[in-house]
C-alpha cells in the first residue's frame, strides 16, 4: 500500500494554479456596466502576480503521487529542487486515525 507523498509548492505548480484561478475580466468601475475583458498581456501580468503571491504564501499542496517508501519520495524532492524554485518540500505519510 502506497502511503508516502511529497507536499510543498513549486513555481510550476503555482503558475498552473494561477492560470486556472485568474479571471479574464475585471470590473468596469461603473455601476450597471458589464466587466471589461483583459488583454492577453494584462492577463499574463495578473497570472504572474498571482503565482508570486502563491509562492510567497504558506499554503502547500500534494505534488507527487503516492510512494511505497520514503526513499522514493526523497528522490522526487531532489528532482523538484533541480527543476526550479520550490519551497516547503516535505514527505507526509497517509495514515488512518484511530
Amino acid at each position: 500500500m502506497s502511503t508516502f507523498a511529497v507536499f510543498g509548492m513549486t513555481a510550476s505548480a503555482a503558475l498552473a494554479e494561477a492560470k486556472k484561478k485568474t479571471r479574464t475580466t475585471r470590473p468596469s468601475g461603473k455601476i450597471g456596466c458589464p466587466p471589461v475583458d483583459l488583454s492577453p498581456a494584462e492577463w499574463d501580468e495578473a497570472v504572474k502576480r498571482n503565482a508570486e503571491t502563491t509562492m510567497a504564501g504558506e499554503r502547500v499542496k500534494q505534488l507527487s503521487a503516492l510512494f511505497d517508501t520514503p526513499q522514493h519520495a526523497m528522490q522526487f524532492i531532489e528532482l523538484a529542487k533541480r527543476a526550479g524554485a520550490c519551497r516547503d518540500l516535505k514527505i507526509r505519510c497517509k495514515a488512518a486515525l484511530l
